[in-house]
């Protein structure tokens, strides 16, 4: 359907078509072109007829001039009917009239504080929103709903009566960083028609950008509930699209997924970051990307991206020093989409990286040690001969504390990182009990296998189905002694192992393994292989317990079950398992807005409280709870994330409390949008009773239409098909086409007196 145009208090489908009414010219021209005076032959015949032509050139002259309206008339309706008018009736919006209740949608998503000018979309709409609602009769009523996705859609609920109310909610009406959902959003609007009465007025008008991210979709069954969503309203309502006039953004460059790689900042390390830049644009763009680190700037990189393409810009900041978390910032020069022109992201901070490592056979010879090929691979030992720590020129940042099973059951594991497990016995279930409560709480546990190793133990401690740690079985001991195993590496796509694509010369491949356990995942087991051997048994597993993980190998970590630890892709394996397992004290994905945040805390809270972006503190609820254990629990939770930025739990003093990156969904930087015409041939085909409108929308209650279906142009064409008839008449035998048009009068005539 294309988009209607009112003229002369008509509606018309196709109002291009109105130009053929200038063939009406032809037969005016033919008709001129036969009255041109012939050269003139006396002959004595002529003498004789003239008198009789004389007599009957009144008569011919009337006839020639009907035949001349009808044939004109016959190319006016023609182009008439081409033209698609609409039957409407127009009534002045005076009092007297029906009150008309109006559902004003506006979009308040992120798009909408594109700039047009100098004023935002979002003003725009906002504007003709207002003079909708000043325009309005007295009796009236509205409600107003928001399209976005972090606060509720329904703004006015109630019809409201009083119009200073209403503008008054359309002045505090927000405008958010969230993403625009308009399915959701409908279906709420369709709620509220529904509760109305059938026999009223209702018109739903509906101001948006029209962002094609939002108005289409690339999911079918998406777009098939739009449309049936549409067309329900369009049975009940007067549906308005309001175009507000506006062009897709012209120099939007977005700035997303800032990243670092090594997931956690350590002091005196250099701290690896990336962001990725999209240029929407048909032209090229050259830019320069800010990196900040707690608001200081540490790095500048020039960056070309051409049209319609994404580049990795990549930095390495140097971190002196922080508290637990850095927040880590991307900024671009602001353009007219200014809302995706900053990333954010909040990565962990360590002034060391502390790892507890129990020995099940501790010594201090190397070789008769099972955790010193990890010690030494983790945290180098200094040339002081002190216990193993990180130390200058080592490339580490973890340093190592060594215990027994014996010593375990007096460490407290909370200052750990992560905690693993080499080659472990004798545990019982006094020793699972902090174990599992530190995994809980995000810590991270390695388990290596060895001699010691007992399968029936570990049936009953470690791998016990509910009070054990990770669900899986230990069958029997393979002993390739003569002929070693190596590791498969058909699959490097774990977080793991992809460090060592491409990278043949590290060695993963071609390290030997003589001697590991074969294993079995319990029914219904979380668990799943990260890296099998080349016979096909599992070499590593993880699982994950409650916010941490737990990742055990199936062979020793150190070299009486083979020789694969001197190989150069030990030290590298471990170090990205290590930080892998402790992942879960490292999380700091951002968050898409709207999303609600929540932190749980060991112990009671008598207050908490949360920083918002704009700087305002606001008091968080305080949801306490009793575990299992007769633990006191706290949950915080905060639900309006309405505005991306950094949000800032805190309560009692000397607690970890989390930050949180609050960012803009990447959907609402597409600056392209959807058309009038491409609505009409979308989203809107077929659907009865819709307009399109490219005017003022305080001209959009002078005069309240009616709109029916397209039945104008069968009418016209009717019409046309008789005076075809006629004019044939006419032009053959003049009084018999007189009588036809008199017939054709009276019947339409008695038709429409009767109906």
């Amino acid at each position: 359907m294309q988009p209607t145009v009112s003229i002369l208090a008509f509606v018309w489908a196709s109002p291009l078509w109105l130009w053929a009414l200038g063939a009406v010219a032809i037969p005016l021209a033919v008709h001129l072109w036969r009255r041109q005076q012939p050269r003139t032959e006396r002959w004595a015949a002529m003498q004789f007829i003239q008198a009789a032509l004389e007599r009957s050139a009144r008569r011919m002259r009337i006839e020639s001039l009907a035949l001349l309206a009808a044939r004109c008339l016959l190319l006016a309706l023609l182009a008439l009917a081409m033209a698609g008018p609409m039957a409407q009736t127009g009534t002045n919006s005076g009092r007297g009239q029906a009150s008309t209740h109006r559902v004003l949608v506006i979009d308040g998503s992120a798009s909408m504080g594109t700039r047009v000018g100098r004023d935002r979309r979002f003003d725009i709409a906002r504007r003709r929103a207002r003079e909708i609602v000043q325009a309005a009769r007295s009796g009236d009523s509205f409600n107003l709903c928001r399209i976005g996705s972090a606060t509720p859609a329904v703004i006015i609920r109630r019809p409201a009566f009083d119009s200073a109310d209403v503008l008054r909610e359309i002045d505090r009406l927000p405008l958010l960083d969230d993403q625009g959902d308009l399915l959701a959003t409908l279906r709420q609007v369709k709620e509220l028609i529904d509760q109305l009465p059938p026999q009223g007025s209702i018109e739903v008008n509906i101001l948006s950008d029209r962002q094609r991210a939002n108005w289409s979709s690339d999911i079918p069954s998406e777009e098939a509930q739009l449309r049936q969503l549409l067309r329900e309203m369009a049975q009940r309502s007067r549906l308005v699209v309001m175009d507000l006039g506006l062009e897709s953004a012209s120099d939007n460059l977005s700035v997303a997924n800032l990243t670092a790689p090594d997931r956690l900042a350590v002091a005196g390390r250099p701290l690896r970051v990336q962001v990725d830049l999209t240029n929407h644009t048909a032209t090229e763009s050259t830019v320069s990307v800010d990196f900040l680190a707690d608001g200081v700037l540490r790095s500048t990189q020039p960056a070309v991206v051409a049209a319609n393409t994404s580049q990795t810009v990549h930095a390495v900041l140097e971190i002196p020093e922080a508290l637990e978390a850095i927040t880590l910032e991307a900024r671009i020069r602001p353009d007219s989409m200014g809302h995706d022109n900053i990333a954010r992201r909040v990565v962990p901070f360590r002034k060391r990286v502390d790892l507890l490592l129990v020995d099940g056979s501790p010594s201090d010879k190397l070789s008769e040690s099972a955790s010193g090929f990890l010690r030494l691979a983790l945290s180098p030992r200094p040339s002081t001969g002190a216990e193993a720590g990180p130390s200058p020129g080592t490339g580490t940042p973890f340093q190592t504390t060594t215990v027994s099973v014996a010593q375990l059951r007096e460490t407290v594991l909370t200052p750990f990182e992560c905690v693993l497990l080499c080659d472990v016995t004798g545990l019982t279930d006094v020793d699972l009990a902090p174990l599992k409560e530190y995994a809980d709480q995000g810590g991270g546990i390695v388990i290596g296998l060895g001699p010691g190793t007992d399968r029936d133990e570990f049936a009953r401690t470690i791998g016990h189905p509910e009070r054990g740690l990770l669900p899986v079985e230990l069958l029997d001991a393979i002993d390739q002694s003569a002929e070693p195993t190596f590791f498969d590496t058909r699959d490097l796509s774990h977080p793991i192992l992809e460090l060592f694509r491409g990278r043949i010369e590290a060695g993963l491949a071609t390290a030997p393994v003589s001697r590991y356990f074969r294993s079995q995942l319990r029914p219904a087991s979380s668990a799943r292989v990260i890296l099998p051997y080349t016979t096909g048994d599992a070499a590593i597993l993880e699982a994950p317990l409650g916010q941490g993980r737990i990742i055990l190998l199936t062979t020793a970590m150190d070299d009486r079950w083979g020789h694969w630890v001197l190989w150069p892709s030990f030290v590298p394996l471990m170090h990205r398992t290590v930080m892998h397992a402790m992942e879960g004290r490292l999380r700091s994905e951002p968050l898409a807005v709207g999303s609600p945040l929540r932190h749980a805390a060991l112990g009671p809270l008598s207050s908490a409280r949360v920083t918002l972006p704009s700087g305002v503190i606001r008091d968080l609820p305080i949801d306490a709870s009793t575990d299992e254990a007769g633990r006191v629990q706290s949950v915080l939770a905060w639900s309006e994330t309405g505005l991306a930025g950094i949000y800032q739990f805190a309560a009692s003093p000397g607690t970890r409390w989390p930050r949180f990156a609050v960012t803009v969904d990447r959907r609402e930087s597409d600056p392209q949008i959807v058309s009038a015409d491409q609505l009409q041939r979308g989203l809107l085909a077929g659907i009865p009773h819709d307009t399109v409108w490219n005017v003022a929308a305080n001209t959009l209650l002078a005069v309240e239409w009616t709109q029916t279906e397209l039945v104008w142009p069968q009418r016209i064409l009717w019409v046309i098909l008789g005076l075809l008839v006629v004019e044939s008449l006419l032009a053959w035998r003049f009084r018999w086409g007189v009588w036809a048009a008199l017939g054709g009068v009276a019947v339409v005539f008695l038709i429409y007196t009767s109906l």
